[in-house]
């Protein structure tokens, strides 16, 4: 009695499993005549043209994730077997039929060169003629050339770090708190991030300030506010604003698309300074030998490290450019490249111009010039 029991039961459990299946996948294209006749307490499928419940389950799954036909193929790799990255960023939309495609999101050499060009170039382009110009033009060039050579390798290994990682966790956007924590240990990870963050909350103010200042200049020039009747501290307040709210109202491709102009207007009025200055320079002071001193270039090292620093987007560019090693050596070293060759330009225009002054060594270059 107890094995009879037992078998009913189990029949009972896979019939209403059947039944669950069969309510639940009833093809998309089936209508109320198509619908089979159940009979009995437990509903049990009696239509003699109705196909198996597992099969119509099966049926029923594959008309909603559908078949890797050639129009879903979005990657031409898959002919070739040939994948350089580690991963794939994708962005799905909807066409006005209502089917949803998949599109390969791939990254931007060029956004991401220009991201690392335009971090390099920062405050400490001001700063580096009154540093190169007791050294001289000759010294602090070659002084250049080995900074360019070891920060675009530091960058470059970086990457490396940031790809391993992707391979190691499986997870992208990670950034140097995590390369820190994963490559230094939990003691040396920390003050790491301690410095990480003294860095770049001294990079934040200063320019927050100086940004502010420019505000207030702006603003009192086209008569919205006076410098003499605004409270302190107002135009860093409204600056910060602004550029905190439109990062966080924009998407990741419209803050690429403003930095790519930011940077090209930046190239821009730095070759306009370029070309004002050049008109005025003796370029003869530069390569004459009693102007070179490279005794004192290891004075001007701090200096010009600090003026290509671009290390803490290289997780970023890694992000996206996909772990594509080929396309993030590319953006790296054009990125540090060109700064570099401005750098070189400036060096030599504003050095030109002070070069050969009385007091050349003492004077601060960017300030008179």
């Amino acid at each position: 009695m107890k094995s009879r029991c037992s078998r009913a039961t189990t029949s009972l459990i896979v019939l209403l499993s059947l039944e669950v299946s069969a309510g639940f996948v009833t093809p998309s294209g089936s209508t109320t005549s198509d619908l089979t006749t159940r009979t009995g307490p437990l509903n049990v499928v009696t239509g003699p043209e109705q196909e198996p419940a597992g099969n119509a389950f099966m049926q029923n799954l594959a008309e909603k994730i559908g078949t890797v036909d050639d129009d879903r193929i979005i990657y031409p790799e898959y002919e070739s077997g040939e994948v350089s990255r580690v991963f794939s960023s994708l962005t799905y939309n909807k066409s006005e039929q209502g089917k949803v495609n998949a599109i390969h999101a791939t990254g931007s050499v060029l956004g991401a060169t220009a991201l690392v060009a335009g971090t390099t170039v920062g405050a400490g382009i001001l700063a580096l003629p009154s540093a190169t110009a007791p050294v001289g033009f000759l010294p602090s060039t070659v002084a250049m050339g080995i900074a360019w050579f070891y920060m675009t390798m530091s960058g470059l290994l970086i990457a490396e770090l940031s790809i391993n990682r992707l391979g190691q966790s499986g997870k992208p956007g990670q950034g140097m708190l995590d390369l820190y924590e994963d490559n230094l240990g939990p003691n040396w990870s920390k003050l790491g991030s301690l410095s990480y963050f003294f860095l770049h909350y001294a990079v934040v103010v200063a320019y927050i300030a100086q940004g502010g200042l420019n505000l207030d200049n702006i603003l009192d020039n086209l008569g919205l506010m006076a410098k003499e009747d605004a409270l302190p501290g107002i135009g860093q307040a409204l600056f910060a604003s602004v550029c905190a709210s439109g990062l966080f109202v924009a998407s990741k491709k419209q803050v690429e698309q403003v930095n790519n102009v930011f940077v090209l207007l930046l190239a821009g009025a730095f070759a306009g300074i370029i070309g004002i200055g050049a008109q005025t320079a003796d370029f003869g002071s530069l390569v004459n030998l009693s102007n070179q001193h490279p005794e004192l270039v290891a004075d001007a090292f701090p200096i010009i490290f600090l003026s290509l620093v671009f290390q803490n987007v290289v997780p970023t560019v890694v992000n996206q450019l996909e772990g594509d090693r080929g396309k993030i050596t590319k953006a790296i070293i054009g990125g540090t490249t060109l700064p570099t060759l401005m750098f070189l330009a400036w060096n030599a225009v504003v050095l030109g111009n002070v070069q050969g002054m009385p007091d050349a060594s003492t004077m601060d270059p960017g300030a008179c010039w």
